[in-house]
């Protein structure tokens, strides 16, 4: 399970996606189901963005083809 808690700001979360995913491009993984969101802390008044919450995505390590040939 790849992790991130990002800031509540749309950019934050923009930004984490994005490195998720080169993380995961870079280390030989693939996405392997649905993102879920954790909400660890509830806003304080309904209509804040004041709230924590840890975005999760599972992976799973890609086979490598091991496969190549010389021309």
């Amino acid at each position: 399970m790849a992790t991130f808690a990002p800031q509540t700001t749309n950019c934050a979360k923009v930004l984490g996606y994005n490195a998720i995913g080169e993380w995961v491009e870079a280390n030989n993984y693939s996405l392997a189901g649905s993102t879920r969101l954790v909400f660890l802390e509830l806003p304080k008044q309904p209509g804040d963005d004041d709230f924590v919450m840890k975005i999760q995505f599972p992976i799973r390590k890609r086979e490598l083809d091991l496969k190549w040939s010389i021309d």
